[in-house]
């Protein structure tokens, strides 16, 4: 639509500019055929008066014609003006938009920095944590293998226990019998 007005504009200019030059031609022709009519036979006269109001007359149904013109183009100019005051609007509301989106972006941005540094963090914290799992697993499987070593050593040490109580009780019973012996020999040797 653009390309057309301004062709349309083009050639309305171009017409103007074309029509003005015959205008002041045929003007020009008007007066030189004026300044020389007294010369001129009677007859002549008469038909030079019937061209110059012909031509008068074309003049000014050209001059009707080019104020058309003249109005149309300024009516192209108006509506190339406002297009142009609409584009700009366009153009400002879309870098006005794009300003925005950049805004976003970089605040996206911030954030997904933001995300990856804390998902960094974890990840090493986690880490950290598996290590001492498999630290506090390692220490708990050592205690429980020592708990039952000491277990087995405490079943082993009641059951020695028991056996030397086991003992202690014959030799008790042994001594007891000895001395009940040893009395009653004692009793027998005078």
């Amino acid at each position: 639509m653009n390309k057309k007005l301004v062709i349309i504009v083009t050639i309305i200019l171009g017409i103007s500019f074309v029509i003005n030059g015959y205008l002041y031609a045929m003007l020009v022709q008007t007066q030189n055929n004026a300044s020389i009519q007294i010369s001129i036979p009677e007859n002549e006269r008469d038909s030079l008066k019937a061209d110059v109001a012909t031509l008068v007359t074309e003049r000014d149904s050209l001059k009707a014609e080019v104020a058309m013109l003249i109005t149309e183009r300024d009516s192209a100019k108006a509506l190339l003006e406002n297009e142009r005051d609409s584009l700009k609007a366009d153009v400002a509301t879309l870098v006005t938009e794009r300003d925005s989106l950049k805004a976003e972006v970089a605040m996206l941005i911030t954030e997904r920095d933001a995300a990856l540094t804390q998902v960094d963090m974890l990840s090493s914290e986690r880490d950290a944590l598996q290590n001492e799992r498999d630290y506090l697993t390692g220490l708990v499987t050592a205690l429980t293998t020592e708990r039952d070593n000491l277990k087995d050593q405490v079943s082993s040490l009641v059951i020695e226990r028991d056996e030397a109580l086991a003992s202690v009780e014959t030799l008790e019973n042994q001594i007891v019998d000895l001395q009940n012996e040893i009395d009653t020999l004692r009793n027998e040797i005078p």
